[in-house]
């Protein structure tokens, strides 16, 4: 009997435990899932009382910022937290430089109230198979609709300090300003402000490549390292500080431990640098830990470091269970967990070398075997989440983590401390000058390293129990020596890195429909070749489709180059990536409906910067009908434009690339932007186009397009249309929905179903939609 009570002890605890985790995590959910917007105000004028609680971040022209709507006199759900952005008149075009907001906006600062008219949408962002997830980053942080702001506000009030959260915002963002002040015209001024308080908005795009090809994207946000640092130092001058003091002849030591008012004062540093630095999954999990080492220096209790890594996971849960959808939460707690596992691996291998040189030198040994052991260690869910692994990732971090972390990072402090105080702003000058020299030269060793050929390698997207897998063959291989077999667990690594994803046998094909919002963007692939029809859309400068969307996507599928490149016509939304795809991509062949190679001169002058094909060997040429290549038993066909006069620098809607693709089972027709008429000259034609199985519909579904003699002349098993959530040109238009949906099998867009994946084989034409087969539980609420 008493064996049976100390089994079904432990089993009713944890049992309990795990039914009070489900019921918390369901509440938490529902609560979350009620603060919605309601369907009926989409897209509609709402006049509202809002208050800025985060960051103004600089647009083109205008700002974006983060505000609680005050609740007021809508009858209907509105959300409490939102994204708006303010612009100043008409919106700039895609190939406007970033700039400050204009003069015709205010001075945005948190904890201001203003009255103002805006319009909201749902959070819907693109859906594909890879890549980032938005929606689920903006659930996570609970924002719960997006939305621009009509015409001009009106300030009621100021609240800065009537609540904490503002008043945290405008500490952060007064020091933001003034950090601004002696970095505005520094290279890497953003940078510095990132490692001083997380907000990272301002660092360019081909920064962070760089950071990311190096690996040295730790170094450059607030991480635990930093704040534990920061601690530290603050712990420690506050233990010998208080060892010396006295009070009314009395040592304070005596009065209270050294020990505990120095892990209180370290805890305190900590939680400052935690909430001016934004409070992030890595700095909640390092505040947490302080707080659990604190309560054990206070309680005289030794906690081990798993049952410290246990706790803290547990309590950050407890405050945001949508932590778990954040990739730091998994890397930091890999990352914490690796760094005791090597703690645990140095103290069996203590050797003592003589003299001080000696010491010096086996220091540096240790640091650079733990960094090697860290970058392995991390290995495969490096490649599980980004698709990539920097090889140079040890080598960078060696001078990298001593620079940034030993001297840019409390420097950088001290400098805001400077300009937050304004004290001594010749010192806060010459400060800023040090700090930005370091970094830059820190950051040129990264770029020249980063430029290897062999720098960084692209990985496939590898299934999560593969990683899981790998992950537990290396926890094997590290197990201390003396265990058998400790090296087969290297064999488990074997999945991660030579993962392939499934190709179609021999004239057989597969497609996928990407979600690109308001564009088009295409890949079909035979056994051993890729074709891409159409790149996306622009909407800035630093943003577009190739870079959001389509290269992650190649990555994650295994596909380092495109044998065709194929862009419909010269509309933003259809050829917007292309430049970022050739930079990225080793493409052979292009064709277009205009000149392409002109095209890219002229995208090149107004982005004012260098564009270089990846493959300087890649030829163009137009798309023209009959013209034909075939892959792998596949044949492509261009069926439109009958053909091209000149050198067209542009292309309209009815100069499309039609391209027809026939298979050994299956057909399909990708027909860009034409409209009616050049569908009926296409079935008037001397060889009219022939039926097909899969057609996009045209024009993204357009009503001046999909006539009613091309739907019942096509009869089609499936048909799908590419278009953005609530696009103000009405597309799909219901009527060409309704059409096709009563002529084809099945009908979809990327609206509703996100990215669309196809295989054509002898089995038949399968069908998979990443919105279906993703699906999460806040998805149309």
């Amino acid at each position: 009997m008493p064996i049976v009570i100390w089994v079904a002890l432990p089993l009713s605890v944890l049992g309990l435990c795990l039914l009070s985790g489900m019921l918390y995590s369901i509440w938490r959910a529902q609560w979350r899932l009620a603060d919605s917007l309601d369907r009926r105000l989409e897209n509609r004028p709402l006049a509202v009382q809002v208050q800025v609680t985060g960051l103004p971040r600089d647009l083109v022209n205008g700002w974006a910022f983060e505000a609680r709507i005050i609740p007021g006199a809508l009858a209907q759900r509105v959300p409490e937290r939102v994204l708006l952005r303010w612009y100043a008149g008409a919106r700039s075009g895609p190939f406007t430089p970033p700039q400050r907001p204009a003069a015709g906006l205010p001075d945005l600062r948190p904890g201001q109230i203003w009255q103002m008219t805006v319009k909201l949408k749902r959070n819907h962002a693109l859906r594909n198979f890879h890549g980032f997830d938005y929606d689920a980053f903006l659930f996570a942080a609970g924002v719960r609709a997006s939305g621009t702001v009509i015409g001009s506000g009106r300030l009621l009030s100021d609240e800065v300090c009537r609540a904490w959260g503002p008043c945290i915002e405008r500490a952060r963002f007064t020091l933001r300003r003034a950090l601004n002040q002696v970095l505005q015209d520094k290279r890497y001024g953003p940078v510095i402000i990132a490692l001083v308080m997380g907000d990272q908005n301002g660092i360019r795009s081909e920064d962070w490549k760089i950071f990311n090809l190096t690996g040295i994207t730790h170094l450059v946000s607030i991480s635990g390292s930093h704040i534990t640092m920061l601690a530290a130092l603050g712990s420690l001058g506050v233990f010998r500080l208080w060892r010396r003091l006295r009070l009314q002849g009395k040592p304070l030591a005596e009065r209270r431990p050294a020990q505990i008012v120095a892990a209180s004062a370290g805890l305190l540093v900590a939680a400052s640098y935690s909430v001016m630095a934004g409070w992030g999954v890595p700095a909640q999990r390092t505040f947490m830990m302080l707080a659990i080492f604190w309560l054990s220096v206070i309680w005289r209790a030794r906690i081990k470091s798993t049952t410290l890594l246990a706790l803290a996971a547990l309590c950050i849960l407890l405050l945001d269970p949508w932590a778990v959808l954040s990739i730091g939460f998994c890397l930091s707690f890999v990352a914490i967990a690796s760094l005791m596992l090597w703690g645990y691996r140095s103290k069996q291998h203590v050797s003592a070398t003589p003299g001080l040189v000696g010491r010096g030198l086996q220091r540096l040994w240790d640091i650079a075997k733990m960094q090697l052991f860290m970058s392995v260690a991390l290995a495969p869910l490096l490649i599980g989440l980004f698709q990539q692994y920097a090889f140079v990732s040890p080598l960078v971090n060696a001078f990298a983590i001593p620079v940034i972390g030993g001297l840019v990072t409390p420097l950088a402090l001290l400098l805001a401390v400077f300009c937050a105080s304004g004290l001594w702003p010749s010192a806060a000058a010459w400060l800023a000058d040090s700090v930005h020299w370091l970094l830059e030269i820190v950051l040129a060793g990264a770029r020249v390293l980063a430029g290897i050929e062999w720098a960084t390698l692209d990985f496939p997207a590898v299934p999560g129990h593969w990683i899981g897998l790998g992950m537990a063959g290396l926890f094997v291989f590290v197990l201390p020596r003396g265990i058998r077999g400790r090296t087969l667990g290297l064999l488990l690594l074997i999945p991660v890195l030579f993962f392939r994803p499934a190709r179609p046998l021999t004239g057989d094909w597969f497609m996928t429909v990407l979600d690109v919002g308001q564009g088009a963007a295409v890949l079909v692939s035979t056994r051993q070749h890729h074709l891409l029809f159409d790149t996306g859309l622009r909407s800035s400068v630093d943003s577009d489709s190739g870079n959001q969307v389509i290269v992650p996507y190649l990555r994650a599928a295994g596909i380092h180059a495109l044998d065709e490149l194929i862009i419909s016509h010269s509309d933003l939304d259809h050829v917007g990536g292309a430049g970022s795809v050739l930079q990225q991509v080793n493409v052979q062949h292009a064709y277009a409906s205009f000149a392409l190679n002109h095209y890219l001169e002229r995208e090149q002058d107004l982005l004012q910067r260098n564009f270089l094909v990846k493959n300087r060997q890649a030829t163009f040429d137009f798309c023209r009908r009959d013209v034909s290549f075939e892959y792998d038993g596949v044949q492509f066909r261009f069926s439109y434009p009958f053909e091209i006069k000149g050198m067209p620098v542009k292309a309209d809607n009815d100069h499309s690339c039609v391209l027809r693709i026939q298979g050994r089972h299956h057909s399909a027709l990708l027909t860009g932007d034409i409209g009616a008429a050049v569908e009926a000259r296409l079935l008037r034609a001397s060889s009219p186009i022939p039926a097909s199985d899969v057609i996009m519909a045209p024009h993204h579904g357009s009503a001046g397009s999909s006539s009613l003699t091309l739907v019942q002349a096509m009869q089609p098993m499936f048909v799908f249309a590419q278009a953005g959530y609530l696009n103000r040109y009405g597309h799909p238009a219901s009527d060409v929905a309704r059409r096709w949906r009563d002529t084809a099998q099945l009908y979809l867009d990327t609206i509703a179903a996100g990215a669309i994946q196809m295989r054509s084989s002898a089995a038949g034409l399968w069908i998979n939609c990443a919105r279906v087969s993703g699906q999460r539980y806040w998805d149309g609420f």
